[in-house]
Protein backbone atom coordinates (compact mmCIF):
# COMPACT_ATOMS: atom_id res chain seq x y z
CA UNK A 1 0.00 0.00 0.00
CA UNK A 2 3.15 2.20 0.09
CA UNK A 3 2.75 3.31 -3.55
CA UNK A 4 -0.97 4.14 -3.20
CA UNK A 5 -1.90 7.74 -2.76
CA UNK A 6 -4.01 8.77 0.25
CA UNK A 7 -6.86 9.79 -1.97
CA UNK A 8 -6.98 6.40 -3.69
CA UNK A 9 -6.80 4.71 -0.32
CA UNK A 10 -9.88 6.66 0.73
CA UNK A 11 -11.70 5.44 -2.37
CA UNK A 12 -10.86 1.82 -1.51
CA UNK A 13 -11.96 2.19 2.13
CA UNK A 14 -15.14 3.90 1.03
CA UNK A 15 -15.90 1.10 -1.41
CA UNK A 16 -15.33 -1.52 1.30
CA UNK A 17 -17.56 0.41 3.71
CA UNK A 18 -20.26 0.75 1.03
CA UNK A 19 -20.09 -2.99 0.32
CA UNK A 20 -20.52 -3.75 4.05
CA UNK A 21 -23.48 -1.41 4.32
CA UNK A 22 -25.01 -2.93 1.19
CA UNK A 23 -24.56 -6.45 2.59
CA UNK A 24 -26.13 -5.51 5.92
CA UNK A 25 -29.01 -3.58 4.37
CA UNK A 26 -29.50 -6.31 1.73
CA UNK A 27 -29.81 -8.93 4.50
CA UNK A 28 -32.46 -6.85 6.22
CA UNK A 29 -34.30 -6.31 2.97
CA UNK A 30 -34.13 -10.06 2.15
CA UNK A 31 -35.33 -10.89 5.67
CA UNK A 32 -38.27 -8.51 5.51
CA UNK A 33 -39.18 -8.64 1.85
CA UNK A 34 -38.70 -12.34 1.02
CA UNK A 35 -37.88 -14.65 3.93
CA UNK A 36 -40.50 -13.32 6.41
CA UNK A 37 -43.43 -13.58 3.91
CA UNK A 38 -42.17 -17.00 2.87
CA UNK A 39 -42.14 -18.17 6.50
CA UNK A 40 -45.64 -16.76 6.98
CA UNK A 41 -46.82 -18.65 3.91
CA UNK A 42 -45.29 -21.84 5.26
CA UNK A 43 -46.98 -21.37 8.64
CA UNK A 44 -50.30 -20.61 6.99
CA UNK A 45 -49.92 -23.69 4.80
CA UNK A 46 -49.18 -25.88 7.84
CA UNK A 47 -52.19 -24.40 9.67
CA UNK A 48 -54.45 -25.06 6.69
CA UNK A 49 -53.19 -28.62 6.44
CA UNK A 50 -53.85 -29.14 10.17
CA UNK A 51 -57.36 -27.71 9.77
CA UNK A 52 -58.00 -29.96 6.77
CA UNK A 53 -56.82 -33.01 8.74
CA UNK A 54 -58.96 -32.02 11.73
CA UNK A 55 -62.02 -31.55 9.51
CA UNK A 56 -61.28 -34.87 7.79
CA UNK A 57 -61.21 -36.64 11.17
CA UNK A 58 -64.39 -34.87 12.27
CA UNK A 59 -66.10 -35.89 9.04
CA UNK A 60 -64.91 -39.48 9.46
CA UNK A 61 -66.13 -39.50 13.08
CA UNK A 62 -69.50 -38.13 11.95
CA UNK A 63 -69.79 -40.82 9.30
CA UNK A 64 -68.93 -43.51 11.86
CA UNK A 65 -71.42 -42.02 14.32
CA UNK A 66 -74.14 -42.12 11.68
CA UNK A 67 -73.28 -45.74 10.93
CA UNK A 68 -73.43 -46.61 14.65
CA UNK A 69 -76.70 -44.72 15.00
CA UNK A 70 -78.21 -46.66 12.11
CA UNK A 71 -76.93 -49.91 13.64
CA UNK A 72 -78.35 -49.06 17.09
CA UNK A 73 -81.66 -48.01 15.56
CA UNK A 74 -81.89 -51.42 13.92
CA UNK A 75 -81.63 -52.99 17.41
CA UNK A 76 -83.68 -50.54 19.48
CA UNK A 77 -87.19 -50.75 20.85
CA UNK A 78 -89.93 -48.55 19.35
CA UNK A 79 -90.14 -45.00 20.74
CA UNK A 80 -93.64 -45.57 22.14
CA UNK A 81 -93.01 -46.49 25.79
CA UNK A 82 -96.15 -48.55 26.43
CA UNK A 83 -95.72 -50.50 23.20
CA UNK A 84 -92.00 -51.02 23.83
CA UNK A 85 -92.62 -52.32 27.36
CA UNK A 86 -95.34 -54.68 26.17
CA UNK A 87 -93.29 -56.10 23.29
CA UNK A 88 -90.10 -56.54 25.30
CA UNK A 89 -91.85 -58.09 28.30
CA UNK A 90 -93.62 -60.57 26.04
CA UNK A 91 -90.27 -61.48 24.51
CA UNK A 92 -88.76 -62.01 27.98
CA UNK A 93 -91.63 -64.33 28.90
CA UNK A 94 -91.08 -66.32 25.71
CA UNK A 95 -87.34 -66.57 26.42
CA UNK A 96 -88.04 -67.77 29.98
CA UNK A 97 -90.37 -70.44 28.63
CA UNK A 98 -87.83 -71.61 26.06
CA UNK A 99 -85.10 -71.80 28.73
CA UNK A 100 -87.52 -73.51 31.17
CA UNK A 101 -87.20 -70.94 33.97
CA UNK A 102 -89.94 -71.48 36.56
CA UNK A 103 -91.76 -69.29 39.09
CA UNK A 104 -90.91 -66.24 36.99
CA UNK A 105 -92.00 -62.70 37.85
CA UNK A 106 -91.25 -59.71 35.62
CA UNK A 107 -91.72 -56.10 36.69
CA UNK A 108 -91.00 -52.86 34.82
CA UNK A 109 -89.32 -49.79 36.25
CA UNK A 110 -89.48 -46.11 35.40
CA UNK A 111 -87.71 -45.14 32.16
CA UNK A 112 -84.70 -42.86 32.27
CA UNK A 113 -83.20 -40.54 29.64
CA UNK A 114 -79.38 -40.47 29.63
CA UNK A 115 -78.38 -37.22 27.96
CA UNK A 116 -81.94 -36.64 26.80
CA UNK A 117 -81.30 -38.24 23.39
CA UNK A 118 -82.98 -41.59 24.04
CA UNK A 119 -84.86 -43.52 26.73
CA UNK A 120 -83.90 -46.66 28.62
CA UNK A 121 -86.50 -49.08 29.99
CA UNK A 122 -85.65 -51.20 33.02
CA UNK A 123 -87.01 -54.66 33.84
CA UNK A 124 -86.57 -56.90 36.87
CA UNK A 125 -86.79 -60.65 36.38
CA UNK A 126 -87.01 -63.20 39.19
CA UNK A 127 -87.21 -66.94 38.59
CA UNK A 128 -85.94 -70.35 39.67
CA UNK A 129 -83.73 -72.51 37.50
CA UNK A 130 -80.83 -74.89 37.35
CA UNK A 131 -77.47 -73.90 35.94
CA UNK A 132 -78.28 -75.39 32.53
CA UNK A 133 -81.50 -73.38 32.28
CA UNK A 134 -79.66 -70.20 33.33
CA UNK A 135 -77.03 -70.78 30.64
CA UNK A 136 -79.78 -71.37 28.07
CA UNK A 137 -81.45 -68.10 29.06
CA UNK A 138 -78.23 -66.07 28.92
CA UNK A 139 -77.29 -67.60 25.57
CA UNK A 140 -80.68 -66.70 24.12
CA UNK A 141 -80.50 -63.20 25.60
CA UNK A 142 -77.08 -62.26 24.24
CA UNK A 143 -77.62 -64.06 20.95
CA UNK A 144 -80.67 -61.89 20.18
CA UNK A 145 -79.79 -58.76 18.22
CA UNK A 146 -81.51 -56.18 20.44
CA UNK A 147 -80.12 -53.06 22.10
CA UNK A 148 -80.32 -54.41 25.65
CA UNK A 149 -78.06 -55.48 28.48
CA UNK A 150 -78.09 -57.26 31.85
CA UNK A 151 -76.97 -54.76 34.48
CA UNK A 152 -76.95 -57.15 37.47
CA UNK A 153 -77.46 -60.86 38.04
CA UNK A 154 -77.76 -62.58 41.40
CA UNK A 155 -77.79 -66.35 41.90
CA UNK A 156 -78.80 -67.73 45.30
CA UNK A 157 -78.22 -71.49 45.65
CA UNK A 158 -81.11 -73.58 46.93
CA UNK A 159 -80.67 -76.87 48.78
CA UNK A 160 -77.73 -78.79 47.36
CA UNK A 161 -76.85 -76.03 44.88
CA UNK A 162 -78.43 -77.59 41.79
CA UNK A 163 -81.21 -74.97 41.74
CA UNK A 164 -81.03 -71.21 42.16
CA UNK A 165 -83.14 -68.19 42.88
CA UNK A 166 -82.30 -65.94 39.93
CA UNK A 167 -82.65 -62.14 39.99
CA UNK A 168 -81.73 -60.04 36.95
CA UNK A 169 -81.88 -56.31 36.25
CA UNK A 170 -82.24 -55.70 32.52
CA UNK A 171 -82.16 -52.50 30.46
CA UNK A 172 -83.37 -51.98 26.89
CA UNK A 173 -83.08 -48.77 24.85
CA UNK A 174 -85.69 -46.91 22.80
CA UNK A 175 -84.48 -44.70 19.95
CA UNK A 176 -86.38 -42.26 17.74
CA UNK A 177 -86.67 -43.19 14.05
CA UNK A 178 -85.92 -46.82 14.94
CA UNK A 179 -89.02 -48.11 13.14
CA UNK A 180 -90.37 -47.30 9.72
CA UNK A 181 -93.92 -46.61 10.89
CA UNK A 182 -94.01 -46.32 14.70
CA UNK A 183 -97.66 -45.25 14.63
CA UNK A 184 -98.79 -48.63 13.31
CA UNK A 185 -98.67 -51.19 16.18
CA UNK A 186 -99.08 -54.18 13.88
CA UNK A 187 -96.18 -53.12 11.67
CA UNK A 188 -94.04 -52.37 14.75
CA UNK A 189 -94.84 -55.83 16.12
CA UNK A 190 -93.80 -57.51 12.86
CA UNK A 191 -90.59 -55.50 12.69
CA UNK A 192 -89.76 -56.17 16.35
CA UNK A 193 -90.39 -59.90 15.89
CA UNK A 194 -88.05 -59.92 12.90
CA UNK A 195 -85.35 -58.25 15.02
CA UNK A 196 -85.64 -60.90 17.74
CA UNK A 197 -84.88 -63.59 15.17
CA UNK A 198 -81.62 -61.95 14.10
CA UNK A 199 -78.37 -63.26 15.56
CA UNK A 200 -75.99 -60.80 17.21
CA UNK A 201 -72.20 -60.98 17.33
CA UNK A 202 -72.07 -60.69 21.13
CA UNK A 203 -71.57 -64.42 21.80
CA UNK A 204 -68.13 -66.00 21.57
CA UNK A 205 -69.56 -69.23 20.16
CA UNK A 206 -72.72 -69.85 18.15
CA UNK A 207 -73.06 -73.34 19.69
CA UNK A 208 -75.03 -73.61 22.92
CA UNK A 209 -73.32 -76.96 23.60
CA UNK A 210 -69.98 -75.16 24.03
CA UNK A 211 -71.38 -73.24 26.99
CA UNK A 212 -72.93 -76.37 28.47
CA UNK A 213 -69.55 -78.09 28.39
CA UNK A 214 -67.66 -75.09 29.79
CA UNK A 215 -70.10 -74.09 32.54
CA UNK A 216 -72.73 -76.71 33.27
CA UNK A 217 -70.24 -79.58 33.06
CA UNK A 218 -68.37 -78.24 36.08
CA UNK A 219 -70.95 -76.70 38.34
CA UNK A 220 -68.89 -74.47 40.61
CA UNK A 221 -71.96 -73.50 42.59
CA UNK A 222 -72.87 -76.98 43.75
CA UNK A 223 -72.39 -77.29 47.48
CA UNK A 224 -70.09 -80.08 48.57
CA UNK A 225 -71.67 -82.25 51.25
CA UNK A 226 -70.32 -81.64 54.73
CA UNK A 227 -67.97 -84.34 55.97
CA UNK A 228 -69.45 -86.88 58.37
CA UNK A 229 -68.06 -86.01 61.81
CA UNK A 230 -68.03 -89.71 62.70
CA UNK A 231 -65.33 -90.19 60.05
CA UNK A 232 -63.13 -87.76 61.95
CA UNK A 233 -63.72 -88.77 65.55
CA UNK A 234 -61.13 -91.29 66.75
CA UNK A 235 -60.57 -93.44 69.84
CA UNK A 236 -57.03 -92.31 70.62
CA UNK A 237 -56.32 -93.64 74.09
CA UNK A 238 -57.58 -95.71 77.03
CA UNK A 239 -56.28 -94.67 80.45
CA UNK A 240 -56.88 -95.80 84.02
CA UNK A 241 -56.72 -93.71 87.19
CA UNK A 242 -57.86 -94.71 90.68
CA UNK A 243 -59.43 -97.89 89.35
CA UNK A 244 -61.53 -96.13 86.69
CA UNK A 245 -60.88 -96.35 83.01
CA UNK A 246 -61.35 -93.47 80.60
CA UNK A 247 -61.74 -93.58 76.84
CA UNK A 248 -60.29 -90.57 75.03
CA UNK A 249 -61.95 -89.50 71.78
CA UNK A 250 -60.39 -86.84 69.56
CA UNK A 251 -62.90 -84.86 67.46
CA UNK A 252 -60.84 -83.48 64.59
CA UNK A 253 -63.60 -81.23 63.21
CA UNK A 254 -63.69 -79.15 66.39
CA UNK A 255 -60.17 -79.98 67.60
CA UNK A 256 -61.51 -81.18 70.97
CA UNK A 257 -60.70 -84.12 73.23
CA UNK A 258 -63.51 -86.00 74.98
CA UNK A 259 -62.60 -88.02 78.10
CA UNK A 260 -65.46 -90.37 78.96
CA UNK A 261 -66.03 -93.03 81.61
CA UNK A 262 -68.31 -96.05 81.56
CA UNK A 263 -71.96 -95.00 81.50
CA UNK A 264 -71.30 -91.54 80.09
CA UNK A 265 -72.64 -90.37 76.74
CA UNK A 266 -70.55 -89.75 73.65
CA UNK A 267 -72.05 -86.91 71.55
CA UNK A 268 -70.65 -86.00 68.13
CA UNK A 269 -72.93 -83.89 65.98
CA UNK A 270 -76.29 -85.68 65.84
CA UNK A 271 -74.74 -88.95 67.00
CA UNK A 272 -75.32 -90.09 70.60
CA UNK A 273 -73.95 -93.28 72.13
CA UNK A 274 -73.48 -94.57 75.67
CA UNK A 275 -70.16 -95.98 76.82
CA UNK A 276 -71.07 -99.51 77.99
CA UNK A 277 -67.63 -101.03 78.55
CA UNK A 278 -64.02 -99.84 78.39
CA UNK A 279 -61.64 -102.72 77.72
CA UNK A 280 -57.85 -102.79 77.41
CA UNK A 281 -57.78 -101.71 73.76
CA UNK A 282 -61.44 -101.52 72.81
CA UNK A 283 -64.60 -99.66 73.82
CA UNK A 284 -68.13 -101.02 73.66
CA UNK A 285 -70.75 -98.38 72.83
CA UNK A 286 -74.52 -98.52 72.36
CA UNK A 287 -76.42 -96.32 69.92
CA UNK A 288 -80.07 -96.75 68.94
CA UNK A 289 -80.23 -100.15 70.68
CA UNK A 290 -77.28 -101.37 68.61
CA UNK A 291 -73.92 -102.36 70.13
CA UNK A 292 -70.67 -101.35 68.44
CA UNK A 293 -67.09 -102.33 69.23
CA UNK A 294 -64.46 -99.66 68.62
CA UNK A 295 -60.73 -100.39 68.71
CA UNK A 296 -57.89 -97.96 69.46
CA UNK A 297 -57.01 -95.81 66.47
CA UNK A 298 -60.34 -96.32 64.72
CA UNK A 299 -62.92 -93.65 63.90
CA UNK A 300 -66.48 -94.11 65.09
CA UNK A 301 -67.58 -94.87 61.52
CA UNK A 302 -65.12 -97.81 61.54
CA UNK A 303 -66.68 -99.44 64.60
CA UNK A 304 -67.83 -103.03 64.22
CA UNK A 305 -71.52 -103.78 64.67
CA UNK A 306 -72.16 -106.65 67.06
CA UNK A 307 -74.94 -109.19 66.55
CA UNK A 308 -78.24 -108.63 68.39
CA UNK A 309 -77.68 -111.63 70.65
CA UNK A 310 -74.62 -109.96 72.11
Amino acid sequence: MAGISPKYRQYILGAIFAAMVLYYVGGIVFEQAIQAPLQAVRQRTAQLRANIERRRKELQAAREALQWLAYWQSQALPPNRELAQSLYQAWLVQLCDEAKLTDRAITTGSPRSPGGQFQVLSFSLRARAGLKEIVDFLFGFYRTDLLHQIRTITLTPLGDGTKFDVTLTIEAAMLPDAYRNPADPEEVYREFSARTWRTSNRVASARLEDYHEAIVGRNLFRLNPLPDPLDYTFLTSITEAQGQREAWFFVRASDTLLRLKKGEVLEVGQFRAQIREILDSEVLIEADEQFWLLSLGESISQATALPPEF
